[in-house]
């Protein structure tokens, strides 16, 4: 009992030594919220991407037996600017849109021709020329446009073909009315798409994205104060001078270490909550059940421990304070983005998917990603997780020695 005491009594007074400083609830608390509301405005918005299209319209249209004039030409840019999906603006020549391409101010250009509405009426096949440049992004908005004005010309088609109906003579209807027909009907559509509407699993619907996102918060800010804690244990006592006064107690260097441990822990759980909450309030769903959220728990408190325990592998090379801050920043900033904890891992290349699967810290937010969001079984979970928690647990009885080391050569000093 007295060893439980003083360990919490330790990790009690480590916390209201560290919540003192705003710096440090900016950073717990503030500075995932705001990260995580960037990340949803970014990657989890509801609202899908538009593009900004350049039309060169030349269309002269033709003028019909009332007298009026028709220009199928504007009714091809009015339906594409109303999808919401493109944003038009209009110029005057090929030589300006293809100018606009190459600075950046459009995404992606469409000529129509001056005959435009004469070969359609005519039922003459007429073209238009739609213009993009050879990156991803201009590939993506060509397709886009491509198969916006493909879905146009079929409802020319369809036109075409209700009229032609209504022209066959009287004799041939007769004979061939119904050939004729079905053969008509396969030109209009030789193959009809039929939907089933399923329920979406979480991952596919908007509440879903926002609680990936938010778990990937979760691991960013676990890897984060994870390895400070680790890597400042002995520095940030050495330099408050505390160090001698705890050593003189009765506190033994494995409560110590444990107190530590508890403090990160604690400073993990306020920010994982704070994250939660502000996801729940912007409308992430979670698979949880009971036994999930325990699962959930314990991976996360795992994915704790292995950060102290790394951290405290790389505070032997931390000789001060600026040292220190280098080595959790130099490793945290580049496994944040190459190892599946910001950037998801089916997105990343084959060498960083494979350095994502074989990380610790990434396999155990896996896990959690797979049981709150995928819906998997939590004994799925745990079985997946199983080599990181055998990483963790070595990493962190290492830590331990590590940290005894640290501990009697700060004595010796």
């Amino acid at each position: 009992m007295g060893s439980l005491w003083r360990v919490l009594s330790e990790a009690y007074a480590g916390l209201r030594q560290a919540y003192r400083s705003k710096g440090a609830l900016f950073w717990i608390i503030v500075f995932p919220i705001l990260f995580y509301g960037l990340s949803v405005a970014i990657w989890a918005s509801p609202s899908p991407p538009s593009f900004k299209l350049g039309v060169v319209n030349r269309d002269l249209g033709a003028v019909l037996g009332n007298g009026s004039t028709v220009r199928i030409g504007d009714s091809l840019v009015e339906a594409l600017n109303g999808t919401g999906v493109f944003r038009v603006r209009e110029y005057n020549s090929t030589a300006s849109l293809e100018a606009a391409l190459r600075s950046g101010d459009i995404d992606v250009g469409l000529v129509i021709p001056e005959n435009f509405t004469r070969d359609i009426l005519a039922m003459n096949t007429t073209s238009v020329t739609i213009m993009g440049l050879k990156t991803q992004w201009g590939s993506y908005s060509v397709e886009t446009l491509r198969s916006m004005v493909k879905a146009f010309s079929d409802s020319i088609r369809a036109r075409a073909v209700e009229t032609a109906l209504r022209m066959i003579p009287g004799e041939v209807e007769g004979r061939y009315g119904e050939w004729i027909r079905r053969f008509f009907g396969f030109i209009v559509e030789p193959v009809r798409l039929e939907e089933a509407e399923m329920s979406p699993p979480l991952l596919e619907t908007v509440g879903g994205e926002r609680a990936y996102y938010a778990i990937n918060i979760m691991g960013v800010e676990i890897l984060f104060i994870g390895l400070s804690t680790g890597v400042f244990a002995i520095i940030d006592r050495k330099r408050d001078r505390t160090l001698p006064v705890i050593l003189s107690s009765p506190i033994r260097s494995w409560e110590l270490f444990l107190a530590d441990t508890l403090m990160a822990l604690a400073a993990i759980s306020m920010s994982c909550v704070a994250i939660l909450l502000f996801s729940l309030a912007l409308g992430a769903e979670y698979h949880l059940t009971p036994t999930t959220a325990a699962t959930v728990a314990a991976l996360l408190a795992l994915s704790a421990v292995f950060t102290v325990g790394l951290g405290l592998l790389l505070a032997v090379a931390a000789r001060s304070q600026e040292s220190a801050m280098i080595i959790v920043n130099g490793v945290a900033f580049p496994v944040m983005f190459i190892g599946g904890i910001v950037v998801p891992p089916f997105a990343l290349p084959d060498p960083l998917r494979r350095f994502a699967s074989a990380y610790p810290l990434s396999r155990l937010l896996e896990a959690v990603r797979q049981v709150l969001v995928y819906e998997k079984t939590p004994g799925w979970a745990l079985d997946y997780a199983l080599p990181a928690i055998v990483a963790t647990i070595v990493v962190y009885a290492i830590g331990f020695r590590v940290y005894n080391y640290l501990l009697a050569k700060t004595v010796e000093e």
